[in-house]
């Protein structure tokens, strides 16, 4: 492997030893206190550096460290990224989120093993090739270090890995169009409003966790009603990479803003645990989407969360029951999640 190759996942690079954006490595909290316009102090006011010169560096620097450190930027301007980050140092010493460890730990791994594996079997490649290996996002690493790579290469692995995602998505797409077939059958069809059991499918989450253990259960909803001095419909969530999840779509307070939900563009928030290592996923900037209701058993949006996604999905509604935890449980559960949550760890 020549030193120009890299591996590419989204915004991140990597040669092995740690990530890196637009080729800037992690700088170190006292780096970065040193290069911000003014000294900072949590005791008082930014103040000017002694010797009354400010270390330079380019907009690109400044980016790689809000997204080497995970830390949530709104405008990617130069001085906002010196704001964000400015404010995180005033916080203490800068800590890496574990999400993203676990990113550069994997990234580490893959890179070197492919390394190892070009060595041994590319005698006649071009040897002046910089071409730079960049695997589709949507279907590349995920969270959990790959232990079925063998002997293959990372094109094969990443290869194997899309057909999986591919055959359990047309086994789930099967029951689910079946199971819903089978409500429009009944007396009460897909009823009369969007509420009840649905079955999401969504391609992108699952082709980057097509060997998570709950792949072929698919992602269930099950969305109630608002209550009558609500302003959310709440809703129970079980999804690859999210479990226990919350979620409050926005219902609106007026009583005819209310009742009218189809094709009416709704934003939502959720909050719960990632699957896996059972981490808090409670940023209500990063957890979000929206949802549209075509009809009352179909509908479509967009999910987001804060180590991944935006996602495209579709869903169906399978069942007019609607399981589990009622809506003022759910109301509960929703703010016991984000209670005592740290939310100076956000998203990369």
């Amino acid at each position: 492997m020549t030193k120009r190759e890299l591996l590419k996942y989204r915004k991140f690079e990597c040669r092995g030893d740690g990530l890196m954006v637009a080729g800037h490595k992690r700088a170190l909290s006292d780096d970065i206190k040193r290069a911000l316009p003014g000294n900072t102090d949590n005791k008082g006011p930014r103040t000017q550096k002694a010797s009354g010169k400010v270390e330079k560096h380019p907009k690109s620097w400044w980016e790689a460290q809000v997204r080497l450190y995970g830390l949530k930027c709104d405008k990617w301007t130069i001085g906002n990224l010196q704001a964000v980050l400015e404010a995180a140092v005033q916080c203490g010493e800068l800590e890496v989120p574990s999400e993203l460890k676990r990113l550069e730990s994997q990234l580490n791994k893959i890179y070197l093993h492919r390394d190892n594996l070009e060595e041994m079997s590319s005698e006649d490649s071009d040897d002046d090739d910089d071409s730079v290996l960049t695997p589709d996002d949507s279907y590349v690493i995920n969270r959990f270090c790959p232990t079925d790579i063998g002997n293959s290469t990372m094109e094969q692995w990443l290869e194997r890995r899309k057909k999986r995602a591919e055959n359990i998505r047309n086994r789930t797409l099967a029951k689910t169009n079946r199971d819903h077939s089978l409500l429009l059958l009944t007396k009460n069809g897909g009823g009369k409003d969007p509420f009840g059991t649905w079955q999401i499918d969504c391609p992108g989450i699952l082709n980057e966790w097509p060997d998570h253990e709950n792949a072929e259960q698919g992602m269930t909803w099950i969305i109630h009603p608002p209550l009558e001095n609500d302003t959310h419909s709440w809703c129970s969530f079980d999804q690859l990479v999210i479990i226990e999840g919350v979620m409050g779509i926005e219902w609106g307070s007026k009583k005819l803003e209310r009742k009218r939900w189809l094709n009416v563009k709704r934003s939502f928030r959720f909050r719960g645990l990632s699957s896996g290592d059972y981490d808090f996923c409670c940023i209500d900037e990063a957890n979000k989407g929206w949802i549209k209701f075509t009809s009352e058993h179909e509908c479509h949006g967009q999910f987001d969360c804060q180590f991944a996604g935006p996602w495209e999905f579709t869903g169906k509604k399978v069942d007019l029951k609607r399981f589990g935890k009622r809506p003022a449980a759910l109301a509960k559960e929703y703010e016991r999640l984000g209670r005592g949550f740290d939310t100076k760890t956000a998203i990369f």
